[in-house]
């Protein structure tokens, strides 16, 4: 009985503090881009997101009604209904679940950034506190009205995949059934090998870099302040979380795990300079910062993740995929990107602003990187997340929806767009080309066709199929 009474105590001062879901907003768009802000919860855990500990907690939360959307090693994030609170407390190393601003913080106090180490559970403290206190409501507030150019040519050929394809012809990995017959372990590939991030489905891990040019081979043009690669790294987070809170909506279960390297850690350093390249130039300073990925730091081996050559494109897709499946091992995943930010500052001095250069956001289908900047050509920091759920969308394999008329680009066809890929047989539908060919539907607002305002909060049909929902 005292335990009882102790836990409807603990719920009471949860509720006590807990703001409204839209604090911070002013705007009608911005009420409805953080409805899933309303009874976010966090709860502390103490033991690695690999351990059977772990994933057993995050089951218990779901079987008693509440989802895990954002984890780290020892923050688990989401939404879990006060009643269920008693049930939780103590069990496969949950400690305290807070709601309201301040709390978290306390509970866990952050450890600070230190040289060598990816920032995640402290970013998911800080991230928890900026949704519950209004503070990322704000910042969203003050960009729904904001509109960047089109996202034109974002969804790119992973090279590895186009070689692997090339190479051999196109069948599925076969097991035996008995009598002469075979059945396909992978039953979604239907026209090709096992394909990365076939699906937006169970755990996900997403490793931020945070780029930053040293001057050692380009001139360092463009800086990071503490400020904005902080915004950065909330903004990546308030992105996958929303799909998480989609899948939730859908039935689906996807959970994200985070850890970030921010600037100041010398493997997030390039000698390149972005933003002073055309984007086809990617592969130069990812695998720069894959050869960074040694040893000393979370993840990384003797002699790093890299190609021996910046120019070997080929190897660097395939190394860049073997770090993800490297990382995502270590913490219990299945599928895996990395995102890779570039500073830029509000002035392009001496470069071209369009869509050739670097400051412009794109994704290959199927990984294994997304590439974006602080200011995403015009779209801006409080619209930072909405490119990355677009970005994030080709990553698990959706097609472009949009047809921008003045550059002609975007979909062209209600087929798929590819003629590749784990679900070749699903269509787009939702094309918004007027000209475009194909079993075409009803238009319906997507965030793989617009990412204005009103139609923000919007998944449509068509792209749920095509991520394998």
């Amino acid at each position: 009985m005292q335990y009882l009474r102790y836990g409807c105590w603990v719920i009471l001062i949860a509720i006590a503090f807990t703001l409204p879901a839209d604090a911070g907003c002013t705007k009608p768009a911005c009420f409805a881009e953080t409805k899933w802000h309303e009874g976010f919860t966090a709860v502390t855990i103490d033991s690695p997101a690999a351990s059977v500990q772990h994933q057993m907690a995050i089951d218990l939360i779901r079987a008693s009604g509440g989802y895990v959307a954002l984890h780290s090693n020892h923050v688990l994030l989401g939404w879990v209904p006060p009643e269920a609170d008693h049930l939780l407390i103590g069990r496969y190393t949950m400690g305290s679940i807070h709601r309201g601003p301040g709390t978290l913080s306390k509970a866990r106090p952050p450890q600070g950034r230190q040289i060598g180490k990816q920032r995640s559970d402290d970013a998911l403290v800080e991230f928890f506190e900026s949704v519950v206190s209004g503070k990322l409501a704000s910042l969203i507030d003050q960009g729904v009205d904001m509109v960047g150019p089109p996202l034109s040519g974002d969804a790119l050929d992973n090279p590895e995949t186009m070689r692997k394809l090339s190479a051999a012809p196109r069948t599925v990995l076969l097991s035996p059934l008995g009598g002469g017959k075979f059945r396909s372990i992978h039953t979604e590939n239907t026209d090709g090998p096992p394909w990365t991030n076939d699906s937006m489905r169970g755990e996900v891990c997403v490793n931020a870099f945070e780029i930053e040019s040293d001057g050692s081979i380009d001139p360092d043009h463009f800086s990071w302040t503490t400020t904005q690669f902080s915004q950065v790294t909330t903004q990546i987070m308030n992105s996958v979380t929303w799909w998480a809170n989609r899948a939730q909506e859908h039935g689906v279960f996807v959970s994200f795990f985070f850890g970030v390297w921010e600037p100041y850690n010398s493997n997030a350093l390039t000698g390149y300079e972005p933003l002073a390249h055309v984007s086809t130039d990617d592969h130069k300073w990812v695998n720069d910062i894959l050869k960074k990925q040694t040893a000393g730091f979370y993840g990384g081996r003797a002699g790093g993740w890299g190609a021996a050559s910046d120019d070997d494109v080929a190897s660097i897709f395939a190394m860049a995929e073997q770090y993800n499946a490297n990382y995502n091992q270590l913490n219990g995943c299945n599928y895996g990107f990395m995102i890779f930010v570039a500073a830029d500052g509000d002035t392009f001095a001496g470069f071209p602003y369009n869509g050739t250069t670097q400051s412009r956001s794109f994704s290959y289908y199927g990984g294994p990187w997304m590439q974006m900047t602080y200011n995403n050509m015009g779209w801006g920091i409080s619209n930072f997340h909405k490119v990355m759920w677009h970005e994030t969308g080709h990553t698990f394999w959706a097609c472009d929806e949009y047809y921008d008329a003045p550059s002609n680009t975007g979909c062209f066809t209600c087929n798929n767009c590819r003629n590749y890929g784990p679900r070749v047989t699903v269509s787009n539908a939702n094309c918004a080309n007027p000209a475009a060919g194909g079993p075409c539907q009803t238009h319906q607002a997507c965030i793989m066709e617009t990412l204005e305002a009103a139609d923000t909060n919007s998944l449509c049909n068509i792209t749920q199929q095509q991520i394998g929902w």
